[in-house]
């Protein structure tokens, strides 16, 4: 038994198919299986439970797992306290932002993290929720801040905070002041994200309820390029205040506030069960927690709403 084996343990059993584990893992699926098999031989037990959606832990296997999340956590901890006595005590984390998170937490997150954990190196990928999730998923990332995410099996949810979504149009497209409802947003040309995407998601639920359909004129899987084809007048856009503040305060784009029903989503931390905690995980959580909390939930831009 070794700490690979038991690793890819805990991989197959989260991802409930062999096939699925060995893409995430990067591996051969028969290499993999070959590892599972020589795990149940060594034991002599039935670690999976095969069968034709898959495969799911016996008894003896999720009891091997819980300890070998056990046992990867305290070599992990080792790993550390071992480098301290050395004095080589930086962690690295990477970490996975939506672009509206980004736009209110960077540069200031790099920086106070920097201050706050002087031992932690931190990298930051900026993509849209669904991408995000996958990277955490398949290991490309230790943590992300992900907006109405799939729940999957191997993953943990926590959830921050709700945001508004708010409509957006050029100066010259606004016809009207104050709130719109979302039958009547509905009713006009749309440039949104792909159907994967959080807003695109919220917005489809939403028109589902009330029995209509989204106009989309324009999919783009671009905040940048959504708000140049709102600006140049080419449809409306339903986003988030955190991306558009500038943009409202310099009056190149005017927002209004979505009723009946208020589309909202909800902001989840995320990251996978197997992962040991990193020792200054919790510390930078925290530390995003606070800011996210004195910034998108109380964004400038929300003054200029009508």
């Amino acid at each position: 038994m070794n700490l690979r084996q038991l690793n890819y343990l805990i991989r197959v059993v989260e991802a409930g198919n062999i096939t699925r584990a060995a893409e995430l893992l990067h591996v051969a699926q028969p290499a993999l299986g070959m590892q599972i098999r020589q795990l149940e031989t060594e034991l002599g037990v039935e670690l999976l439970i095969r069968h034709s959606r898959g495969v799911a832990a016996s008894e003896a296997g999720r009891l091997l797992v819980e300890r070998a999340r056990e046992i990867l956590g305290l070599v992990e901890s080792a790993r550390y306290d071992v480098a301290a006595l050395a004095g080589k005590t930086r962690e690295y984390l990477s970490v996975g932002l939506t672009p509206s998170v980004m736009s209110v937490m960077s540069p200031d997150l790099i920086v106070k993290a920097k201050e706050c954990i002087p031992d932690l190196s931190v990298s930051f990928t900026e993509n849209l929720s669904y991408a995000l999730v996958d990277a955490v998923e398949k290991g490309e990332l230790d943590l992300a801040l992900a907006f109405d995410a799939d729940e999957r099996t191997g993953l943990d949810y926590i959830h921050l905070l709700s945001e508004e979504l708010l409509f957006v149009v050029a100066p010259d497209q606004a016809t009207a002041e104050g709130h719109i409802s979302a039958e009547d947003l509905l009713g006009w040309p749309l440039i949104l994200t792909g159907p994967r995407d959080s807003v695109r998601r919220t917005l489809e639920i939403a028109a589902q309820a009330i029995g209509m359909t989204p106009d989309i004129v324009f999919e783009v899987q671009s905040v940048a390029a959504i708000k140049r084809l709102v600006a140049l007048g080419l449809g409306a856009a339903i986003l988030p205040p955190a991306v558009i503040r500038e943009e409202l305060q310099q009056g190149k784009l005017v927002a209004r506030h979505i009723v009946d029903p208020p589309l909202m989503r909800n902001l989840h931390l995320v990251k996978a069960i197997a992962q040991p905690q990193r020792h200054h995980e919790a510390a930078l959580v925290a530390l995003m927690r606070n800011m996210l909390a004195n910034t998108l939930q109380a964004t400038p831009g929300l003054s200029h709403v009508a």
